[in-house]
């Protein structure tokens, strides 16, 4: 019963990643980093002795440590695109503000 359960959360997580994606609600530059996490979930749910084997590859004690992981190294993988885009938006938004303050300005001295 709980690999069904868990099953159905992976494929729900990935049908809902694809959604977001064909909604235009999720950026093309973001598909990169859901896809694989949202594959990665069905295949754990699938065959829930790979994250066992995994966890014994990579010299894990407990599969859950490896699972943990792997969620810090994709939360930090997300922090990091995120701080990127805003620090994109900063700048854009940086340039819009000075155009408007010469746009005002030339506004006021033609006036």
């Amino acid at each position: 019963m709980l690999r069904l359960s868990t099953l159905a959360l992976a494929l729900f997580i990935f049908w809902y990643i694809v959604f977001s994606i064909r909604r235009k609600s999720l950026k093309e530059r973001y598909v990169a980093v859901w896809i694989p996490i949202g594959l990665i979930a069905v295949v754990i749910a699938v065959f829930p002795v790979s994250i066992r084997f995994a966890a014994k590859v990579f010299g894990f004690q407990v599969a859950s440590n490896l699972l943990l992981l792997m969620a810090v190294v994709f939360l930090t993988i997300i922090v990091f695109q995120l701080t990127a885009a805003i620090s994109r938006l900063e700048t854009k938004l940086e340039r819009v503000v000075v155009e408007i303050a010469l746009m005002k300005d030339k506004i006021d001295n033609d006036s």
